[in-house]
């Protein structure tokens, strides 16, 4: 199973979980006071309404200062409601705004990242992010340019050196030892900008 998958199934199972706990909290204490009942669903609707609007540090200060609150009156206090009740009047408000906080975060990355995934492959394509460096597609685009203005004026007498580095067996090196192998490659990559000219590219 790929990173997208256990990716997508954690979302589903969020969203899953979200929608549940709600109904398994309602149904659990639909046989007491029309109170708690109603107490219940206002708590949900407060959850919900928080962990789709307000930003993720919000919401993680009104649980804390919500839940705190709500044992300092239910759990410690003296208040007549059974037990079970209690714990779910308790724990509905962050259960619910935690999932669905969550969920807002993850779905909204995920549409951004699908929104933009051509883009995102178009830059990985011509760009390597960790060793600074432009990658092979770019390499190519640039030298076949070069070489096609060169012969496109003969008379110039143009000329271009090209020296490259081969590292022989690397993807093997890579699949035994893929920590060594980016500090390898790491390490090569700051040799080859510090030392290039002013003149030359580095790819």
């Amino acid at each position: 199973m790929n990173k997208d998958n256990k990716y997508n199934i954690l979302i589903y199972l969020d969203l899953v979980a979200a929608i549940l706990f709600p109904v398994i909290a309602v149904f659990q204490v639909e046989e007491y006071s029309a109170n708690i009942v109603n107490g219940l669903f206002l708590i949900l609707i407060l959850a919900i309404m928080t962990g789709l609007l307000l930003p993720n540090i919000m919401v993680s200060w009104l649980i804390i200062l919500l839940t705190t609150i709500a044992a300092g009156f239910l759990v410690l206090g003296y208040v007549v409601i059974p037990t079970e009740a209690k714990w779910f009047l308790v724990v509905a408000f962050p259960i619910e705004a935690g999932l669905l906080t969550v969920l807002r975060y993850y779905v909204l990355d995920w549409r951004f990242i699908s929104k933009n995934r051509q883009d995102i492959r178009n830059y990985l394509k011509r760009y390597n992010g960790a060793l600074k460096m432009h990658t092979r597609y770019t390499a190519n685009k640039i030298y076949s340019k070069v070489i096609s203005n060169i012969k496109e004026r003969p008379q110039l007498h143009l000329w271009m050196h090209v020296s490259m580095l081969r590292w022989a067996n690397h993807e093997q090196f890579a699949q035994l030892h893929p920590e060594e192998h980016a500090q390898y490659l790491e390490k090569l990559a700051d040799i080859l900008k510090k030392r290039r000219l002013a003149a030359e590219q580095c790819h």
